[in-house]
């Protein structure tokens, strides 16, 4: 097994995610107190699954239910994906093959996230993407869960 798998492999519990863009805007679109959780198998599958930390309630109790700013906001706060992975040790990235995603358009494609370990915790950056209709880099700062 590679040092980098051995690295990756286990649960990470999410810490902050950043968004920056090119004109020097940083902003934080989980919050800054987060909640979620990052798991890489052995097996080469991944799952991911994070929100914002103080998610509004629905007027509901029914799970199919609410109105229609309460599950935009419940879709705005969250974020899950699922599918496996593999990793290349010299760029130490990682191509997650998305099988499951809650944004349908990543649903059956490829996602690459460049690494940086700093200690127990991994951040995960992407390549520029399109957020708020601007050009930005995701970074996921996750802590190793014992």
């Amino acid at each position: 097994m590679s040092e980098l798998k051995k690295k990756v492999l286990g649960a990470w519990k999410f810490i902050i995610s950043e968004l920056r863009s090119d004109d020097g805007d940083v902003s934080y679109p989980d919050g800054m107190h987060p909640v979620g959780y990052l798991i890489y198998t052995e097996g080469g599958h991944f799952t991911v699954a994070n929100m914002h930390g103080d998610r509004p309630k629905h007027s509901t109790d029914d799970l199919r239910e609410g109105k229609t700013e309460e599950i935009v906001a419940a879709y705005n706060t969250f974020f899950c994906c699922a599918g496996k992975y593999d990793l290349n040790e010299e760029e130490s990235s990682v191509i997650h093959h998305i099988e499951v995603c809650q944004f349908p358009n990543w649903t059956g494609i490829d996602q690459k996230r460049f690494l940086k370990f700093e200690g127990e915790r991994l951040i995960l950056s992407t390549p520029p993407l399109p957020i708020h209709n601007k050009m930005q880099t995701a970074h996921l700062t996750w802590e190793k869960v014992e």
